[in-house]
């Protein structure tokens, strides 16, 4: 179960919405579309590194066309063709010229295991970290 602006949603359901928060109430229905990304998005207004912002492109990539990799990594067009053009040189990701669309890779999946690993690996760590610091306050 994944939490979102105090709602819980199950995997599969996503919420659909323009970025005016205010207008969700609790009652507020979802959408099912597709899986909720497993991808943590960080709290405020911080740089997303190289990582995390890949890891977005592949996962949204299921396959799916230009437009959608862009709202799913919130990323304008220009930029987008950079991580693209890297993403299919490494062999993350693959395109389709006839369709228009993008899709992960095999490689693409175990980048994805790889980088959820290290999340969950870094958020351990600072878990530690801060019962470390309660012993030296």
């Amino acid at each position: 179960m994944v939490e979102f602006l105090g709602f819980s949603l199950l995997p599969g359901q996503r919420v659909i919405c323009n970025g005016n928060y205010a207008n969700l109430t609790r009652n507020a229905s979802f959408l099912t579309v597709r899986e909720v990304q497993s991808i943590p998005l960080r709290q405020g207004r911080t740089r997303r590194n190289f990582y995390e912002i890949a890891a977005l492109i592949v996962s949204a990539a299921s396959p799916e066309r230009k437009t959608r990799l862009m709202y799913a990594s919130r990323l304008n067009l220009d930029v987008l063709n950079k991580y693209l053009k890297s993403l299919i040189e490494n062999g993350l990701l693959s395109d389709d010229v006839t369709s228009r669309t993008f899709k992960a890779t095999p490689k693409g999946l175990e980048y994805l295991k790889a980088f959820q690993d290290c999340t969950v690996a870094g958020q351990m760590f600072r878990e530690k970290e801060k019962v470390m610091r309660s012993f030296l306050s």
